[in-house]
């Protein structure tokens, strides 16, 4: 049985531009949520390292110490993904490490790679994109439907 391709209901490419463009920060959006002061400071760590990264929200959340490796004088993120379990291995800019750091407390020379907890096991999960919305309304993004899982589309280090 071959069905016609054409039968199959599509999208417009000029309606998937504007869901991505609802659902996604631009880089000045990005730069102004970055700067702005938030409630909940772990998750704007958690949310801006999901930017800088192109990590998911499961991939932030099993974050651990033991993921950062340092090679060469530069840190990066050494992590099977938990949605595909494809290893990955990024590249942390100035931003990420310090969004890390400040999210630790320490640098991230001085952090206990033996420890199992998750680096951001201090986040809630329970309510995150309504505090995520609450934060963005005061950065002045209202006309969009961000959640913490769109962080990770923006990927702005590539």
């Amino acid at each position: 049985d071959h069905r016609d391709l054409h039968s199959f209901p599509t999208r417009r490419s000029s309606d998937l531009m504007k869901t991505l463009a609802w659902c996604s920060l631009s880089q000045s959006e990005i730069k102004k949520v970055m700067k702005a002061p938030c409630a909940y400071p772990l998750l704007k760590e958690a949310f801006s390292l999901s930017i800088l990264t192109g990590l998911r929200k499961s991939d932030i959340f099993s974050l651990k110490a033991a993921d950062l490796i340092k090679r060469d004088g530069i840190y990066y993120i050494k992590k099977t993904c938990v949605k595909t379990q494809q290893e990955l291995i990024i590249p942390l800019s100035d931003e990420a490490e310090a969004c890390l750091e400040r999210s630790t407390g320490c640098r991230l020379a001085e952090l206990d790679r033996e420890k199992e907890t998750p680096l951001f096991a201090a986040l809630p999960s329970s309510r995150l994109n309504e505090k995520l919305r609450t934060w963005l309304k005061e950065a002045g993004i209202t006309d969009k439907h961000i959640t913490f899982h769109c962080a990770s589309h923006n990927k702005i280090f590539y």
